[in-house]
């Protein structure tokens, strides 16, 4: 659990799982703020600072690794987890070879493995690649 209120990013373009997922969010105590486009959550990146990132791969406008990957630059220190269903594509590949995604969290997903996701970026396991399946 988040404990005090910790904000967080959703980036997701799909409003059905933006909704569920940020009631979810929510209700584990984390202040989420929600993004449909990679472009709106980096303009909010320096102004809000979040502490975390949950970001979906395919987006209209960039792809999720774009976005981490500018986090990173931009703001190093928040935890960067990416959702995606196609955890096989070399960009995906990529962003976790070059640790822009330090945790991987493969759709469909369950409220468990959401939870099990955000406990390791938050308990700063990171340096190895996570990987959770329904």
């Amino acid at each position: 659990m988040a404990g005090r209120s910790k904000l967080l990013f959703l980036v997701e373009d799909d409003a059905n799982v933006l909704l569920m997922t940020s009631l979810i969010l929510a209700r584990l105590g984390y202040s989420v703020k929600k993004f449909t486009s990679g472009e709106e959550a980096l303009a909010a990146i320096g102004v809000l600072g979040p502490h975390i990132v949950v970001c979906d791969f395919n987006l209209p406008d960039l792809t999720g690794v774009e976005v981490l990957d500018a986090i990173r630059q931009r703001a190093p220190s928040v935890f960067r987890v990416m959702v995606t269903g196609n955890a096989g594509d070399a960009s995906v590949q990529s962003g976790l070879d070059s640790a822009t995604v330090q945790v991987l969290l493969e759709k469909p997903f369950s409220i468990k493995s959401l939870c099990e996701a955000l406990f390791l970026v938050e308990r700063g396991e990171t340096g190895r690649v996570f990987r959770y399946k329904h």
